[in-house]
């Protein structure tokens, strides 16, 4: 054969190759889709071409695997270092690629893309470098058996699991590394046997190979659907690993090499082929990602399905190849790369032996740096294990040592904070020029950081906050709260610092100038500024990023976020969010004519209105995890545990509340009922108002800004949600939890609680009644029926739960424990009205439950049972006094609402004049549906609102009518312009009673 016909057979060849590279990534992803048509349990014409063309398209991998074995016995090295490092760069792209597409990262995407053999990302892969490195081993192997020997142990190896259908070999249907390994070595053999026969005999061969699995494949599943009355068996030869995928494989590994260059030569496009198609056929992330592009463009089940599938295999092995190549000719350049192949075990061994050798020779040449890093690697950690206060965490249920939690499960974390760590060394390295002064300034910084945080968490039960920076102000205030032996310590310890540095830098200088770190040392600062800046922006790449690597800010706790994650990268996280996206049409003009439509609104309503608001006693009662679990759907329990509170219900203004949460939630129920703001017009990435909103001043609406003597009790700690800093900002003047100054008396534990119980929590708020007899705003949160339920507090009542929303005997014992609970809390409510009904002064009290009680349920699904899973039980009771002289009303018909309507509902039961904001409120109670944040909102949504009318039924916003939508789109206005505009609005838009 001339050397033109050879030279287009290798063309051939390497056309071949890119064929099955998108064919193997085009199987994996397009039967990932999961095709209706394989579905079925029935033979029909469709079934049996869909499994034969599966059949078909899975020769793809073994065909690449044998020709990747046949290339490289057509070398005389191999450069294994070069194709592991250009695999890792193109699996990093690929990643890359996950991230700014797909919207999908995880951390073990880096570590499968760095460490693919460790982590055996691409297990058929790795089997084929394995054969690499011992390819003259093989060589010598193949040679020695002989032709025949060859063939028969090579069939032999495809029959024996064919037959007794078992993975004799443990090829796990070809996605393992012993199969790679075994089509590698088919694939020397291939070469050292050549087939010597022309295109026509090896093409009718491939060609009898392929209608050989096409038949086997079709009687297969008549024997299925005869013998199992299903297509169960039907796919026993469609895998990478079957007899005849695997011959086919060879046929047409032949054929496509009748007459090729078998010369010696560069064929590293052939290389680069074959293992960017292996990376994208066998590595199930990319998959996975590929799925989700094909899910958002909603073709799945429609033929557009498999045109998606083909481009994006086609386009991520151009990506791939294009990266490939490359990264191969710079690392070229770069290094001088050795030849790895070896003739035994033993000089492989050897020669890892001097690698590691060679290694510490590289580190002790370049200490400074490596020592650097590493320093920063154990700052990193220390700024985690340094923000707990106990050698014991417990990230689930189950206690687990802090250093190998944070060293093991929160790794990726530390990495993160690395990141940070090493921007700051390297600003103070680009300033200083100094090594030791940057190594020293960072580790003052980091320490001290972390320092700080333990003093302000272990004082305030919150780690340190961007807000916080305002106070560097009032510094020699603060200093005044530290101890003199610690603030004495510091300087100490300062000095010493200052004075090693000085020694360190004339006795032992470093230079760090070359310029790659210089390049380091700007672009790693600049990126991890603009990464931390886009954190909270739910959907980026940052925060997909973030997420990713384990980043769970907890905002709702922010102290638990710090422990979690450390108070480094909990800080970073609330430097940026957005707290609500700018509505269209917000301007001065739109806002001023809202604030002129809701005065005159209000106007309106107060000439029907004769009661002052600010001179009754108001308590806003949020009863913590109450909801009545007889709602609950598939769930029965053989008594009432609160007929007082159901009787009650029927007597005045009550229904359901539609919570924003399930499980959780209880500062985002609170900031409704107080502010009446609507949680779903937040950002995604607010997820707790209470602890990210700025609340620099007190500019917004509050109920507690109607009164003059306001006070809030909790009888618990005041750990969670900011409210010691943010119930100020909210009007709220006076606060009485454990620990206060002003104290929680007449504390009552029931049985073994660790709680303090709701009949303590109304004693209290008695107390604060009975102290004037002016008007007084009261915000009460109970404690009592707080999670777990699994502790067996309480000796049951005798309550016994049934039905399919329980999925085990721990939950039917859990909802038991939570309804003896409610029993309580029932007990308690009939007592406290009791006694404000023989008060003489109008008292209303707004009583809620902010949540169902998460984890006792476990047998419904939260998603296909949005609305009812989301309601909890409410009511406003006007006592004696306030309905006799105050002409309050007894009972208003308003079966659904959320917490954001509470003050308005109050109003009008009690006849109280309002502001603009709140006749706006009225309107809103009156002419929306109920609202609260739909948890099944993806980031596609536009509205992230769950509305349920009176009759308890979702409805779509789209269906409001023009008035009602014009009404939606005010309230939006007029929020924006509270937490995120230009408070065009003003104070008394919220709290002046217009006249």
């Amino acid at each position: 054969m001339d050397s033109n016909n050879r030279e287009n057979s290798s063309i051939w060849f390497r056309l071949s190759l890119i064929a099955a590279a998108v064919v193997a990534g085009w199987f994996a992803i397009f039967w990932k889709t999961s095709p209706e048509v394989l579905s079925a349990q029935t033979i029909s014409a469709k079934y049996e071409l869909a499994i034969i063309l599966k059949q078909f398209t899975g020769v793809a991998i073994p065909f690449i695997l044998i020709a990747l074995g046949y290339i490289f016995a057509n070398y005389d090295g191999v450069r294994i270092r070069l194709l592991w490092m250009v695999s890792v760069t193109t699996g990093l792209l690929l990643a890359v690629v996950m991230v700014v597409v797909y919207k999908v990262f995880n951390i073990s995407f880096i570590y499968d893309a760095v460490m693919p053999v460790l982590r055996n990302t691409y297990a058929p892969v790795t089997g084929v470098a394995i054969g690499a490195v011992f390819l003259p081993a093989i060589k010598r192997f193949v040679a020695d058996m002989g032709k025949r020997a060859f063939y028969g142990a090579t069939i032999l190896v495809l029959v024996v699991p064919a037959v007794f259908n078992k993975d004799v070999f443990l090829f796990n249907g070809g996605n393992s590394l012993w199969f790679g390994f075994y089509c590698f070595i088919i694939g020397v053999g291939l070469f050292e046997y050549h087939q010597r026969r022309g295109l026509i005999y090896t093409g009718l061969q491939t060609t009898l190979m392929i209608l050989m699995g096409a038949l086997a494949t079709v009687l297969m599943t008549h024997i299925s659907s005869v013998n199992y009355d299903d297509m169960s068996a039907s796919v026993r030869f469609v895998s990478y690993s079957s007899i005849f995928s695997v011959l086919t494989a060879i046929s047409a590994v032949q054929f496509f090499t009748v007459g090729a260059d078998r010369r010696t030569r560069n064929i590293s496009w052939d290389l680069t082929i074959g293992f960017v198609g292996l990376m994208i056929g066998t590595g199930d992330w990319l998959a996975t990602g590929s799925l989700g592009i094909i899910n958002s463009f909603n073709v799945v089940g429609t033929k557009a399905t498999a045109v998606i599938a083909l481009l994006l295999a086609a386009g991520l092995l151009l990506i791939g190849v294009a990266t490939a190549t490359a990264s191969e000719r710079l690392y070229s350049r770069l290094t001088e790369f050795k030849i790895w192949s070896f003739g035994s075990l033993s000089e492989a061994i050897k020669f890892i032996l001097s690698g590691v050798k060679h290694g510490l020779k590289v580190v002790r040449s370049r200490l400074a740096l490596f020592s650097m890093l590493i320093w920063m690697l154990l700052l990193s950690a220390l700024s985690i294990i340094g923000s707990n206060f106990s050698w014991q965490i417990v990230p689930t249920a189950k206690s687990e040592n802090l250093i190998l939690y944070v060293l093991f499960d929160r790794f990726s974390i530390i990495l993160l904070t690395f990141l940070v760590v090493l921007s700051i060394f390297f600003v103070i390295l680009a300033v200083t020029t100094r090594y030791w002064v940057s190594v020293n300034l960072t580790t003052i910084i980091v320490v001290g950081f972390v320092v700080v945080n333990r003093l302000k968490s272990a004082a305030r039960q919150e780690p340190l906050l961007p807000s916080d920076l305002s106070m560097i102000k009032a510094f020699p205030s603060l200093l005044g709260m530290v101890s003199i032996p610690f603030i004495v310590a510091t300087v100490i310890v300062m000095v010493l610092v200052v004075l090693l540095t000085v020694w360190l830098e004339r006795a032992h200088p470093v230079h760090m100038g070359t310029w790659k770190l210089r390049v380091l040392a700007l672009v790693l600062p600049l990126l991890m500024t603009g990464f931390v800046s886009r954190m909270n922006h739910t959907g980026g790449v940052s925060s997909t990023i973030a997420i990713g690597m384990g980043d769970g800010p907890r905002f709702y706790n922010q102290l638990a976020g710090a422990e979690n994650n450390g108070a480094v990268m909990q800080f970073l996280n609330n430097v940026d969010m957005t707290a609500m996206n700018e509505p269209q049409g917000y301007s001065k003009a739109a806002m001023m004519r809202i604030k002129s439509e809701y005065v005159a609104e209000a106007k309106k309503l107060n000439k029907t209105r004769a009661n002052d608001f600010a001179k009754q006693t108001i308590i806003l009662n949020l009863s913590e995890s109450f909801a009545d679990p007889t709602r609950v759907p598939n769930l029965s329990l053989n008594k009432d545990p609160i007929p007082y509170i159901r009787s009650l219900k029927r007597q005045t203004t009550a229904g359901v509340m539609m919570s924003s949460g399930y499980g959780g939630g209880t500062a985002n129920m609170e900031y409704a009922s107080l502010t009446s703001l609507d949680l779903a017009a937040f950002a995604p990435s607010l997820s707790t108002p209470f602890t990210q909103l700025p609340f620099t001043n007190s500019y917004g609406p509050s109920i507690a800004k109607l009164f003059t003597d306001t006070s809030g009790i909790h009888p618990n700690t005041a750990l969670y949600y900011r409210r010691i800093h943010d119930y100020p900002k909210l009007g709220i003047k006076k606060f009485y939890y454990l620990g206060s100054k002003y104290k929680i008396k007449h504390q009552k534990k029931i049985e073994n609680s660790p709680y303090l119980s709701d009949e303590t929590a109304y004693d209290n708020a008695e107390l604060r009644i009975n102290s004037t007899q002016s008007g007084q705003f009261i915000n009460l949160v109970t404690m009592q029926n707080h999670y777990p339920y699994s502790d067996h507090y309480y000796t049951n009542k005798g309550f016994e739960a049934s039905g399919s929303a329980l999925s085990s005997n721990t939950d039917t014992d859990e909802v038991e424990q939570f309804a003896t609970g409610l029993s309580y809390t029932d007990t308690a409510v009939k007592k406290f009205i009791k006694e404000i009904d023989n008060i003489n002064k109008p008292i209303t009290f707004i009583w809620y439950g902010d949540h169902l009680p998460g984890g006792i349920y476990d047998g419904l699904d939260v998603t296909k049972n949005n609305v009812a899973l989301h309601e909890t039980d409410y009511f406003i009771y006007s006592n004696k006094y306030a309905r006799e002289h105050e002409g309050a009303a007894k009972k208003l018909n308003y079966s659904v609402t959320d917490p954001s309507q509470f003050t308005s509902l109050a109003m009008m039961q009690t006849n109280s004049k309002v502001s603009a904001y709140y006749a706006m409120m009225n309107d809103v109670t009156k002419k929306l549906p109920a609202m609260s944040v739909n948890l099944n909102a993806t980031e596609s949504d536009t509205n992230r609102a769950l509305m349920v009318n009176e009759q308890g039924k979702q409805v779509n916003a789209s269906s409001l009518s023009a008035k009602q939508k014009k009404l939606l789109r005010d309230y939006k206005l007029i929020q924006y312009d509270t937490v995120s505009g230009k408070h065009y609005l003003g104070d008394d838009f919220f709290t002046k009673i217009i006249k």
